[in-house]
């Protein structure tokens, strides 16, 4: 089996389902909300409709890719065959990990600050650290373990604020 095609059946369809609804719930929709809505008033809808766009196009690229190069990849793959530069993918692959920190530290903090602090006050800084080191442990327990977490904060979320 060759490395691109390793995780291949080992990821459960409806795991993967609440992975990516999570991901757009968590940083979509609770976080930033109220913000844009206080920017722009009764315009948000338009940032959204604009967002809506933006990602059904990512969505669509992905899915031609996926068709095109099946089996386990990422984005690092997809610049590689496209690109035919051994330099392209680490690129691709360090711009995809710096985005996933600092999308888990927003996430983190949110969680810290504006969720918790609606049922307890506690400081910030160290809370936000320690949900970060959490989800650290249970992501190096293994994939299983990371996607009932996965799972089990999606269907939170959707339970709603």
């Amino acid at each position: 089996m060759s490395d691109r095609h390793s995780l291949t059946g080992r990821v459960s369809p409806r795991l993967l389902l609440l992975l990516v609804v999570g991901d757009i719930l968590g940083a979509g929709i609770y976080v930033l909300i109220g913000e844009l809505a206080g920017v722009v008033g009764g315009l948000s809808w338009l940032a959204f409709g604009a967002a809506f766009v933006i990602a059904i196009t990512s969505a669509t690229s992905y899915a031609e890719l996926v068709t095109r190069f099946p089996g386990a990849a990422g984005s690092a793959l997809y610049a590689r065959e496209a690109f035919h530069s051994p330099a392209v993918p680490p690129m691709v692959a360090l711009g995809v990990l710096i985005s996933a920190l600092a999308t888990s530290a927003a996430r983190a903090r949110a969680f810290a600050g504006d969720y918790l602090g609606a049922f307890v006050q506690l400081p910030q800084r160290p809370v936000a650290i320690s949900v970060v080191v959490v989800l650290a442990l249970s992501a190096a327990t293994g994939i299983e373990s990371s996607e009932r977490v996965n799972a089990t904060l999606t269907i939170v979320e959707i339970s709603g604020p």
